[in-house]
């Protein structure tokens, strides 16, 4: 019998978030990120203290995949086969450590190997440090750009990316039989898409069979995609500088911002417009340890702590810090730009204001799909504070998605990572839009269900 690569996907494919798809060439297999999915379930999850895996597995919340967990990790009411009856050996591979991409890897069993970039290793061992962890413990290796892991059959090599976080990549999968491309998240319009363009220079020179491409900001209106990458790309991220200056210009008004810590790019933004308009940047700790240890930047304030339980590093990067009351920050808040995650959020009752402007810049909660965000703009509603969205995405426009597809040339095109992926047109290759849970085979023009 013909020996078939096969590609199953497990969840990802029609959520921002939550992806999970193996690739498998005889006995060897690679599973590509480990991520949640936003589902109303998830705030019950955080009381679960023990036996993660196994109660994860009975709820539905993470991927039923044979040969993958322990024995002892695998209930009655799961009906696959456990690590030790299988004779598959599994690698993961994490594009970034967004947590819709890499929420659950602390949960994988120990036998099995995680790799990711250095520069994400990195990032997460210093999101460790804040108490930004996820849950389970265990170890991980790293993957260089542009290095190949050879796993039996199956060859793997990352390519670095641009994206709104430190470390990610896409990957070239390469079997016996099929050549795929998995684009992670991606963007070209932001501080760095000379990385992404690299990447797409380096995997078009392949004869590409399989290419699954993230389509986060493909809308639910089938729109008539036509560019033109001729013209010099707008840098999004840069823009926002003169954006989030223009809207807080009035110096009368206390200004709070709301930004994702692990996104490096805008942490320097906030850092800039700050500089530009005079002000003081406030940062919350975790954000300021971050911003320390990876940018080297020491020219801001904390908020003072009453006691502090947190990582010796992060202690240390406290006391060498400026500090600033909440007082303080009343008296003179117009001097200010003050950093507030929604996690935060209640600490605004203590601070006085005249006037208040809140810019939320892609920090959680990150849209109305999730359930925190209408509370936010009520809460903030209530307190009679201007509420603003200035951000840029950290993914690739349906545009850029379009181009990335044609330059890469792929048999089969197979968007992921969206609500609406059947909305993304290209002129090249055959569409392809997968059932969870099924295994194919592709094979030049046709694709078999295993």
């Amino acid at each position: 019998m013909e020996e078939r690569t096969k590609i199953k996907f497990y969840s990802g494919t029609r959520t921002i978030g939550g992806t999970v798809i193996s690739i498998e060439y005889r006995d060897e297999r690679i599973i590509l990120d480990f991520g949640l999915t936003v589902t109303a379930i998830g705030n019950i999850m955080k009381d679960i203290k023990s036996d993660y895996v196994r109660k994860y597995l009975d709820l539905g919340i993470l991927p039923k995949i044979d040969g993958f967990y322990s024995e002892k990790d695998i209930s009655d009411k799961v009906n696959i086969k456990p690590l030790e009856k299988s004779r598959k050996k599994t690698k993961v591979f994490i594009s970034h450590i967004h947590l819709d991409h890499m929420h659950h890897i602390g949960l994988v069993d120990k036998s099995i190997d995680v790799y990711m970039s250095k520069e994400s290793l990195e990032l997460y061992n210093l999101l460790n440090n804040i108490g930004d962890k996820v849950i389970g413990d265990r170890g991980y290796s790293t993957i260089s750009y542009d290095e190949t892991i050879k796993f039996g059959d199956i060859n793997i090599t990352a390519f670095k990316v641009d994206h709104d976080i430190f470390g990610a990549v896409s990957y070239l999968v390469k079997t016996p039989d099929l050549t795929a491309v998995y684009s992670g998240d991606l963007r070209l319009n932001g501080n760095h898409s000379e990385w992404t363009f690299n990447m797409l220079e380096k995997v078009s020179k392949f004869k590409v069979n399989v290419l699954f491409l993230e389509s986060t900001n493909v809308g639910s209106i089938i729109k008539d995609i036509s560019c033109n990458k001729d013209k010099e790309l707008q840098n999004a991220e840069k823009a926002l500088i003169p954006k989030i200056i223009e809207e807080i210009k009035d110096e009368k008004a206390t200004v709070f911002f709301n930004i994702y810590n692990r996104n490096i790019d805008r942490i320097i933004a906030f850092y800039e417009v700050a500089k530009k308009l005079g002000r003081k940047l406030v940062l919350e700790l975790p954000t300021a340890y971050i911003a320390s240890k990876l940018l080297g930047i020491k020219d801001f304030y904390v908020i003072e702590e009453k006691e502090l339980n947190t990582n010796n590093e992060v202690i240390e990067v406290y006391n060498n810090s400026n500090k600033l009351s909440l007082d303080e920050l009343s008296e003179g808040g117009c001097q200010y730009i003050i950093e507030n995650s929604f996690s935060n959020i209640l600490s605004l009752l203590d601070i006085k204001y005249e006037k208040a402007i809140y810019i939320h810049s892609n920090g959680m909660p990150l849209g109305d799909y999730d359930s925190n965000y209408n509370g936010m703009r009520d809460f903030l509603n209530r307190l009679c504070i201007e509420y603003k969205y200035i951000g840029a995405s950290g993914h690739a426009t349906p545009c850029d998605l379009k181009f990335i597809a044609e330059k890469i040339k792929a048999d089969w095109f197979i968007p992921i990572h969206g609500f609406y992926p059947e909305n993304l047109h290209v002129d090249s290759g055959i569409r392809f839009l997968p059932e969870e849970g099924k295994a194919y085979a592709f094979k030049d023009k046709s694709v078999d269900i295993i």
